[in-house]
């Protein structure tokens, strides 16, 4: 009960509270994000479409089919099943 009570009271202080922050003259000091160092030469990709070494031409040609049957079966419309209100059985 008494954790039910300190939580509205929280609450109501929450938008008094959120508006005395906009009232105010001077806004907080914010750093600027700091610069992201650049990646070391080994973790880079390779520069172009290349395909790995461990990769054969088919496996790579099979790999591409399948993603675009995979979108083609995204994109086709559904079938029209039974309604809703149709009698089910088992």
């Amino acid at each position: 009960m008494l954790k039910n009570l300190l939580t509205l009271r929280a609450l109501r202080l929450a938008p008094l509270m959120l508006l005395m922050n906009g009232c105010a003259s001077s806004l907080p000091n914010i750093p600027p994000p700091r610069d992201i160092p650049p990646l070391p030469a080994e973790a880079r990709q390779p520069e172009g479409e290349q395909i790995p070494s461990i990769c054969s031409q088919g496996c790579s040609a099979g790999l591409t089919k399948l993603r675009e049957n995979s979108l083609n079966l995204l994109t086709l419309p559904t079938s029209q099943g039974l309604p809703v209100s149709a009698v089910t059985t088992r």
